[in-house]
Order: structure tokens, then C-alpha cells, then sequence
């Protein structure tokens, strides 16, 4: 059975780990969360409480634990922001090291949201060893509020905590995930080409990029600058102007989204509810409407079939409903997507389009949608992603193209980049 130990700040237990850190650690498949922190959380009715006690009682416990060989999988880190805190992280690692020792470093709830700001050169070298000594690095280091500068007006030291951070980045880990999405996707050669695409009534202006097998292409842009038209322009919703689209060298025309359909495209939209769900049909009905053809027999639509593929897609994308028949309208926001994007999944696309996937979800549904893309690119499927979200643009994707105005107005890698360059990029032509 796998076990959590988790390390925080007790102000951060009900917030932090319950809606961050535990449906992302459910999602990983971990049976058991122990939360020593917990336990103390009494301390903060004293007055002489400090961190340094937090500490000290949690090396009680790891005494006892020692003496009853506990063992662990992971240690799951929600504030780094003191000295105290980091000397317990290490002596975590150095007291049970294992082999399958795994260290979740999150430092975006350190200084009560005010990541890096303020933090002493003792604390950032605490940082580096525990970087060092980690076998996979969880950094939120480019959230909005790292570089927005709002936070820290009175903080002097805003521009070398920004270096540190990126410095951080690139310390130690073997491997380094930022939404909890580990990515080993594989990149091929070109599938998707796009060349000089203008639309009639929309302001895409001779857009053109290359996709390739297996790549997650972000789209990233200020609100209006063609960001979703793109994917739309691609399926055929709106009208073209000009522009040719080749897939694995051949030529699509897309006039419609039953031709896209036809080619192997799939599109999410951005506004489900609008556009996505059919309210009034139920799950089933939801889920095979874009393929009624795989289940006709004669005239007639096989029903058991439908069941038993709309069975499966609610077991394998952890869909929660009472019943096949319940009406999509009434599931959450996260579940409604999982059905669409079953749906897309039913015709076997070559090419996922995705405008907004996770917006309005909870952060467990988030991470299961994350995965799904990520498989989808492991099966050398291209996905271009839209996303107003930074951190899941740089979390997720492996490219990025940034639309300014209607055009493409750059293109860049999503591990070298961050959220400074794309700001820059998606103001361009405004």
C-alpha cells in the first residue's frame, strides 16, 4: 500500500492539501495520505507557537516511525518558506532514503501566496538541496503571480527572485513535472500543415505552423486575438478566406465539421454548455451522437452496442453519474467534459482540437483530462491545445504558438520560454 508524508504549513491543511494535493495524489493512484502536519494543527492555539515546534514534534514522529520501520512512497511539500521547514524536508530524505524515494516540491503557497517574495539565502540554498536530492520536482514557478510584479511593489528583490527561480528550474531532479502530469510523450515528424490560413469573417490573418505525431501544440493569446478561431477555422466552423491544410501530406479541405470529422479532426469548444453538450439528451446519447454510423443496423441504431461503449468510456475516463440515462445538463462541469470528449474519442481522431479543456473544472478532473491528453500523444496523436491558463500551457504543452491580433505572432518551446516572452509576443500586433 503507498503512503504520503506530507510537509506544510498546518494554515494551508484544509486548503492546500484537499483541494491540491490530495486529488492529485488520488490521481496517482496512492492508497493511503498520512498528514503528520495535521495532528499539530492544535499548536496554533498557543501562543508560543513557531515553526520551530512544528518541526521538533514532527521529529518525534519520525523517531517513532524509524523504530517501527515505516516506510513511504512520497512526500507531498506544500510551504517551503522557512528555514525550520526545509531542515525537516531534508531530514525526511536522509532519515528514510529508499529507492523509490519522491519528493512533490510546491512552493506556490509559501509566504501565504507571495511566492519567493522576501525569502533570505539561507532559505534559497535550503531550496537548492532539497532540489538536489529530489527524484521528481513539482515547481509552480511560472504562475501569473511570479512575474506580474503586483504582489511585490514594496519587495526589493523582485528581479533576483525571479532568477532564482528560473535557476531552480534547472537544479538536480531527474525529472520535472509542473501540473503533476509526468510528460514522455514522443515527438514524430510533421503530421499537421498549415499554411497561410485567413479567415472570411474572422481576424485570422495567414496564419501557418507545422504540428507534429505525438506533440501537444499549445495556442496561447490575449482574449480577440484569434486564439479560438484558429481551431475553429481548422474544422470548419467558420468560413475561409485562403490558406491550405495538409495532413500527413495530403490535402483537407474541412469546408464543414462533418468533412473534418470525416478527415480526422475533433474539436472541444470553448464553451461546452453552449456548444458542446446536448442538454436535453442523456449520457449515452451524448457520447455516440458523432458516430451513429459504427452502430446502425439497417435502419435501425443499435442500442445494446451503445451501452456497452458508452459502458466502457464512463469506467475508463472515471466519469461520475448514477446511470448511462441521466442527462448530461445535470453532471458537474468537469464530467460534462469527459463525455465530450469521449464523444471525440469515439471517432478515433488524428487530430484533437482543444479550446479551453479545462476551464470552470475542479483540480482532480483537471489533472485526469491532463493525463487523457497526454496518452492521446503518446499514441501519436497530434493535440493543439488552447488555454488562457499559463501554467497549464507550459505545464502540458510542448510548443506553444502565440496569436496577436489575428496572427501567428510567434512560436516557442515550452520548456526554454516563460510568461514574460509570451505576454510580450501575445501583445505584438494589439
Amino acid at each position: 500500500m503507498k503512503r504520503i508524508v506530507s510537509i506544510q504549513d498546518i494554515s494551508c491543511i484544509g486548503k492546500c492539501s484537499e483541494t491540491v494535493a490530495l486529488p492529485i495524489i488520488s490521481s496517482m493512484g496512492v492508497e493511503t495520505a498520512i498528514l503528520p502536519t495535521a495532528i499539530l494543527s492544535t499548536h496554533t492555539a498557543f501562543k508560543n507557537f513557531t515553526f520551530k515546534n512544528l518541526a521538533d514534534e514532527c521529529r518525534k514522529i519520525m523517531k517513532h516511525w524509524k523504530e517501527e520501520n515505516f516506510e513511504f512512497d512520497l512526500i507531498y511539500i506544500g510551504y517551503t518558506g522557512t528555514e525550520e521547514i526545509l531542515d525537516l524536508v531534508l531530514d525526511f530524505i536522509d532519515e528514510f532514503k529508499t529507492d523509490k524515494n519522491i519528493v512533490v516540491f510546491d512552493p506556490a503557497m509559501a509566504d501565504n501566496g507571495k511566492m519567493y517574495a522576501g525569502i533570505t539565502k539561507n532559505i534559497i540554498q535550503k531550496m537548492k538541496e532539497v532540489c538536489k536530492k529530489a527524484d521528481i520536482l513539482r515547481l509552480n514557478l511560472t504562475e501569473g503571480s511570479l512575474l506580474s510584479g503586483e504582489q511585490y511593489k514594496e519587495n526589493s528583490n523582485i528581479d533576483e527572485n525571479k532568477k532564482t527561480a528560473e535557476k531552480l528550474r534547472t537544479l538536480g531532479p531527474k525529472k520535472v513535472i509542473i501540473t503533476g502530469v509526468e510528460k514522455d510523450n514522443k515527438i514524430g515528424d510533421v503530421l499537421l500543415n498549415v499554411e497561410n490560413l485567413s479567415g472570411e469573417y474572422t481576424n485570422l490573418n495567414n496564419v501557418s505552423f507545422q504540428a507534429r505525431r505525438g506533440e501537444i501544440l499549445g495556442v496561447a493569446g490575449l482574449d480577440g486575438s484569434g486564439r479560438t478561431e484558429l481551431p475553429e477555422q481548422i474544422f470548419g466552423i467558420t468560413t475561409k478566406k485562403s490558406g491550405k491544410i495538409t495532413l500527413d501530406g495530403k490535402e483537407v479541405k474541412n469546408r464543414n465539421p462533418h468533412e473534418s470529422i470525416k478527415n480526422g479532426f475533433a474539436l472541444l469548444t470553448e464553451e461546452r454548455r453552449a456548444t458542446g453538450i446536448f442538454g436535453i439528451l442523456n449520457i449515452r446519447e451524448n457520447t455516440t451522437i458523432s458516430s451513429l454510423k459504427k452502430y446502425q443496423s439497417g435502419p435501425f441504431l443499435n442500442e445494446k452496442k451503445m451501452k456497452k461503449t458508452t459502458e466502457e468510456y464512463i469506467k475508463s475516463l472515471r466519469v461520475k453519474t448514477p446511470t448511462q440515462e441521466t442527462k448530461i445538463s445535470s453532471l458537474s462541469g468537469g464530467n460534462q467534459q469527459k463525455v465530450i470528449l469521449a464523444r471525440w474519442l469515439l471517432t478515433d481522431p488524428t487530430v484533437l482540437l482543444l479550446d479551453e479543456p479545462t476551464r470552470g473544472i475542479d483540480v482532480g478532473a483537471k489533472y485526469e483530462i491532463y493525463q487523457l491528453i497526454l496518452d492521446l500523444a503518446k499514441k501519436g496523436k497530434t493535440v493543439i491545445m488552447v488555454s488562457s491558463e499559463m501554467a497549464e500551457l507550459l505545464g502540458v504543452c510542448d510548443k506553444i504558438l502565440v496569436m496577436s491580433g489575428g496572427r501567428l505572432s510567434g512560436e516557442v518551446d515550452a520548456k526554454t520560454t516563460n510568461q514574460e516572452e509570451i505576454m510580450t509576443l501575445a501583445a505584438k500586433y494589439v
